[in-house]
């Protein structure tokens, strides 16, 4: 980006700190291996051949001749990337001024807004002639220096195809509210009470850069999520208790209903009725626990995965040593029922006591899916 002194603009901390919090919400919105976060000292943030967004902390309105979205305009008009990759966005504190044209700006196509900005233009020019008649040495103001820069000197097939990809995301929330909206969309599978502690570390991460370049550095997506996994396994050491849900006795009705499921069929075949019942309530309890309460704890559904891999690695292990040692196949069969479901389960990382009807339920589930051929009954050993 060149830098004149129309666009140089000292920042103030809050600014700063402002600008880095956006930063690190588009950190999480990175989507590729090959993205990056792109930071510059002079309030730019942009994901690599994404977005490139122009950070403003400002309480005044957002009127027709603010500065603020003059000299973004204008500074984006100086720079050299290909802009056919970008959306850009001036992502502003600022309300729209009661009388401002630019309040329509993101209904209008890119002719509209060019009609927009010359229109703004010529009122500013017509102000400044009425006021040069009353004082020969009156000076144009720099809003009016900016806008003859961009309306005049720059090619308008470049400034149309500029203000195609330009949006004004007006009314940001406040540095306090986009804070607490992070934590909300980003930080479900955190502990609540070291939710400050993982993103003021994350804001350190991002505004402690190596430097390479004199007036910007860079994140990549996979320096970020390195170090943002890094900080899960440091923040979510803390278990949780397993959430427990309401399960109800089933009526013999209800129970009728699951006859033809597998896992219930593979229980008929070693004779053993009397624990069917637990085993629907079981596995009932487990398919509410993941698609309901599960949701609601944010859980990662790969720790599931190596959880219930786990379970069926000593699922496995047994049903050899069992059938290995196999006299009676019913009743051995059943006796190797009791172990599993009886056993000392393995407890979830993240939890506190996991409860047997979760083990349980989920092996009952597996063996829904003939892919993995599970049974109860067991091969003996001729």
């Amino acid at each position: 980006m060149v830098q004149t002194e129309l666009n140089a603009s000292p920042s103030s901390s809050r600014a700063t700190i402002y600008q880095l919090w956006v930063a690190v919400e588009k950190c999480f919105e990175m989507d590729a291996e090959n993205q990056k976060v792109i930071i510059e000292i002079l309030g730019d943030v942009t994901i690599e051949n994404k977005e490139l967004i122009e950070v403003k902390a400002l309480s005044a309105s957002l009127t027709d001749n603010d500065i603020a979205f003059w000299k973004t305009l204008y500074n984006w008009t100086q720079n050299t990337f290909d802009i056919n990759n970008y959306s850009l966005i001036l992502h502003t504190t600022q309300e729209f001024g009661s009388t401002s044209t630019l309040s329509e700006w993101n209904k209008r196509d890119k002719n509209e807004k060019y009609d927009i900005l010359k229109g703004i233009y010529e009122k500013s020019e017509s102000g400044f002639t009425k006021k040069k008649k009353k004082d020969e040495k009156a000076k144009p103001s720099k809003v009016l220096l900016l806008q003859r820069l961009i309306l005049n000197e720059i090619a308008e097939e470049e400034l149309l195809r500029l203000l195609d990809r330009l949006y004004i995301a007006a009314s940001s929330l406040e540095q306090k509210e986009y804070y607490e909206r992070i934590k909300i969309r980003e930080l479900k599978g955190i502990p609540q009470n070291r939710q400050n502690e993982f993103l003021n570390s994350l804001l350190g991460f991002v505004s402690k850069p190596s430097l390479k370049k004199k007036d910007m550095w860079e994140i990549t997506y996979a320096e970020f999520k390195v170090y943002q996994e890094s900080l899960n396994s440091m923040y979510c050491k803390e278990s949780k208790f397993f959430p427990r849900i309401n399960s109800h006795e089933l009526n013999d009705e209800e129970l009728r209903n699951y006859e033809d499921y597998p896992f219930i069929q593979k229980i008929n075949d070693i004779q053993y009725p009397q624990v069917v019942r637990r085993a629907v309530i079981d596995y009932l309890s487990a398919l509410i626990t993941i698609n309901q309460e599960f949701e609601k704890h944010s859980f990662p559904l790969d720790r599931l995965q190596i959880y219930l891999d786990d379970s069926l690695d000593v699922f496995h292990r047994k049903y050899e040593v069992h059938s290995y040692n196999c006299s009676n196949i019913i009743e051995d069969s059943k006796k190797f029922y009791n172990e599993i479901t009886t056993r000392e389960i393995p407890q979830m990382e993240e939890f506190y006591q996991t409860p047997h009807y979760f083990h349980n339920g989920l092996l009952h589930s597996e063996m829904n899916n003939p892919k993995k051929e599970l049974k109860w009954r067991l091969d003996k050993n001729e």
